[in-house]
Formats: C-alpha cells, structure tokens, sequence
C-alpha cells in the first residue's frame, strides 16, 4: 500500500490564517512528524508491508484561478481572489528550513506569522468561533443604514451576496489561503489517478474538508469547497484512464452537515454523498434531515436517491457511532462500488471539542477511519481523506496524529506520550499526553431514546437498499 501526504511550508502558513483555527496547520503537521509518520523523500514513494511503514510527503502546489473557475461561480472566485490587504512581510519571508518538507518549528511559525507566542485551543477563541457559525442559522444582518461612501456600500454589497462576513470574513492572506488549500486538495486528488506513476492507494490533505462553502458562497468557516474540486479531478481523471466505473463516493463525519458539498452533487447519481452530522433545530447548518434524501426527488433528476444523510443527536457514543459506520457508511459504501472515496474527517464530535455535542474518543473516531478504509480497500477504491471541524488546536491535531497512524497500520505502536518536538509546550493542558480514550464520563447518549437510532438505522437502510447494487459497468 502507498500512502501519500500533502504538505507544503506556504500551504501550512496559509492555512494558519484561517480565523476560525488559527496556527492548526502547523500544530498538526508538526505532531505527525514528530511521530515518525512520515518520509520526507518523494523518490521514496513504494509499497511496504512492516511496521514502519510511513506516508510520503508530497509538495502541495497551490492551485489557479481558472481550475477553481472550473467548479465554482467565476464572480466568487474573483471575490475570494480579491485581496484589499497585501502580504505582510514577515508573512512572505520563506522559512528557513533543511528543505522544503521540513515542518516549522514553534520559533519559525511565531517569526513567520508576528506572533509572540502560540495560541493554543484557548476558549475565548473557540467559543467566538462556535458563536459566530451560530449566529449564521439565527439571523442574516441587514444592510447598515448608516451614511456610507459607495465604495463601502459595494462592499457590504458583494460581502453579503458572496457570503462573505459574520462566519466567513475576510482576513489578510484569504486569496493565498484559497488557493494553497485547494491547491493541497487538488495535489492529492490528481495522486490517486490510475495513470499517476508510481501508483498512489491512499492520499491524505489535512488541511482541505471546507464542507459548508457552495459554487457561489461562502459558509461556515469554508470560503472555498475543496471536496467539490477533488471529486471533479477524481472523476475527470477516470475519464481520461477509459475507466468505466467512474463513480465517486463522499462520506462526511464531521459533527456538522455536510451541506454545501450535498447541494453541489444533488442532480448526479455519479456522487453519492453520505453525511453522519448532529442534526436538530437550530443546530448548524440546519439541514440535513432524513427526508432531505428524497423529499426533491423530482427536482434532483439522476441524482435522486444519491443523497444519504444520518441526523444524530447530542451524545453519540462509541457503540452508536460503531453501529452507523457497520451498518450504514459501509453497507453504502459497497453497495454503490465507487471507484474512488472521499472521507471528510471533521473531529469537532470529539468529546473535548469546544461544541461537546458527540461523546467521541480519539480512538472511536480513528477506528471508523480504519473500518471505512479496510471496506474501500477491498472494494480497490482510491481513498482520499481530508480534514474538517475542529475548534481545540491540540485535539486536533492528536486526531489526526493517531488517524495518519491507523492508515498507515502502526497505531498499536503510537506512543501516548507526546514526542518531544519544537512544539511540545503546546501539549501542557493534556500532560503531553495523546490521550486516545478520553470521553466525558457523564454525557447521555440521547440517540438511544425511544429507539430514536434504531429508527434512523432502518430508514437509512431501506434507502440505501432502494439504490441500485452497482459494478463496474460505465455510469453517463
């Protein structure tokens, strides 16, 4: 099995950007790292079968304006493209560092970024975060009646048709950020192609997942939907292989519904998506009801039917969650035969999240990975994983630390003491402990009330058994 790992110093310092995860990037690849999960020679890239098996860093390449403009509203891209607010220079200096894969330090990020020291998970910074994502579902502002100069009217004008305020604002640095996480997204998708040398099994891009955002809006913390991007060049290069199973699947496991992605696909029955998200009134995004799968059917054309989604409510356990991902992430998921898989890895349903809405370990999320994973390898998917939600900086990047561990077979071996690394300091609050089996002790799980999960397990199931069992043959 191959395994390749996106990253890139620029893709890492952009992403440290984005307002609502401030500096996670380079947390969370710098834990990998100092795990010894990953080789830093591209000519390296072969199969393994030990222990020590290690993903390959592949250099992230931003991407372009007319490959975003190829899935997304031209108009928007100039927007998201529009920066008022050039580059600081300390923001443009490269890192010094051994090589281009060398991960930054807590010294290099702090001079790269001005900051004096490094924010960590704080929860003034998570919960504004969380409150402003909330405040998108509760109300839209209107336009400021104040005396304003045209310029600024334009403004507020375009910031709200485009979505672009309240959750998503704008910040310095948005136009890099868009293109170097897409870009990262697009660096791993166009890995997996089946005439992409040598052949690449798994590709992972921690940094992409911007479920919320449309073609045209902007959304809950995502300002560009890179999953769009991926399913469009996966499928777009099974084309050009004259592959006849073309079919791409996307399972979301964030704890929010994965609504912007789900609209995009609706009309196709080329994409399955699949959503497992906390679902309840007024909960963010508001969408994604059992009945939202099939309740437009005629609106939807082919793609009716190829919605899936699985409301949950507040306290998902492990037994629960083990019981979605056994009998319906993957009985989808070999029903359908996709070609290639897209897994949005979202962990703000882990039990420490600053949302603490699901009751989740490290390891029960890790272990869904590795069930979904063993399912798409035997059905010889292409898997793409990519991240998503999560609002505590240091659980994080432990998630997806132990998940880049269970990929690639060494999780047993993952040490719970944090490797001692330039950003150590950053893991006190948990006694630089890993820490995979930390849930909260008290939470009831609310999906085992009046049978409220055993209904949704049935309905999801008779749709899922309505779908046509796929093979290979061509899908138009």
């Amino acid at each position: 099995m191959t395994v390749a790992y996106v990253y890139s110093p620029e893709l890492a310092r952009a992403a440290d950007r984005l307002p609502s995860n401030p500096y996670r990037s380079s947390v969370t690849h710098a834990l990998v790292h100092a795990y010894g999960l990953l080789s830093s020679s591209c000519d390296s890239l072969q199969s393994h079968d030990n222990a020590q098996l290690t993903a390959t860093i592949l250099p992230s390449s931003a991407t372009s304006r007319s490959q975003l403009i190829s899935c997304f509203d031209p108009d928007f891209v100039d927007a998201l493209l529009e920066d008022s607010d050039s580059e600081d220079d300390a923001g443009r200096n490269e890192i010094e560092a051994a090589d281009q894969h060398s991960l930054l330090s807590l010294e290099t990020l702090q001079q790269a970024q001005g900051a004096g020291s490094l924010p960590v998970e704080g929860a003034a910074t998570a919960s504004t975060s969380i409150s402003r994502k909330r405040k998108r579902i509760a109300l839209r502002r209107p336009p400021s009646d104040t005396d304003a100069s045209d310029s600024d009217a334009d403004d507020r004008t375009q910031a709200d048709k485009y979505g672009l305020e309240d959750d998503c604002p704008r910040f310095k640095g948005l136009s890099k950020y868009v293109l170097e996480v897409c870009g990262g997204t697009l660096t791993a998708a166009s890995a997996l192609s089946p005439s992409a040398t040598p052949q690449i099994d798994v590709a992972i891009a921690l940094d992409g997942g911007r479920h919320h955002a449309g073609p045209s809006r902007a959304a809950g913390f995502c300002y560009a939907n890179d999953i769009i991007l991926a399913a469009s060049c996966l499928r777009r290069d099974l084309v050009l292989a004259g592959r006849q199973n073309r079919r791409c699947m996307i399972i979301d496991l964030d704890l929010h519904h994965g609504d912007g992605t789900e609209r995009a696909f609706a009309r196709t029955d080329s994409v399955l998506t699949l959503s497992v998200h906390r679902y309840d009134r007024g909960f963010y995004p508001g969408t994604g009801a059992i009945s939202s799968a099939s309740n437009t059917g005629a609106l939807k054309g082919k793609g009716s039917g190829y919605t899936i989604n699985v409301p949950t409510k507040r306290g998902l356990s492990t037994a629960s969650f083990g019981r979605v991902i056994d009998e319906l992430v993957i009985q989808a998921l070999e029903r359908y035969n996709p070609a290639a898989i897209i897994v949005q890895c979202g962990v703000d349903g882990l039990a420490h999240d600053p949302h603490a809405e699901w009751n989740l370990s490290i390891a029960d999320f890790s272990q869904a990975i590795a069930k979904i994973d063993a399912a798409a390898a035997a059905l010889r998917c292409k898997r793409l994983y990519l991240g998503g939600g999560g609002y505590n900086t240091t659980l994080v990047a432990r998630a997806y630390a132990y998940m880049v561990a269970t990929l690639l077979g060494r999780q047993a071996q993952l040490p719970n003491d944090i490797p001692e690394h330039r950003l150590w300091e950053a893991y006190k609050d948990t006694g630089h402990q890993l820490a995979k089996d930390d849930r909260h002790g008290g939470m009831q799980d609310e999906n085992l009330r009046e049978g409220y999960l055993d209904r949704v397990i049935s309905q999801v199931k008779s749709h899922i058994e309505s779908l046509p069992q796929q093979s290979n043959e061509k899908v138009t």
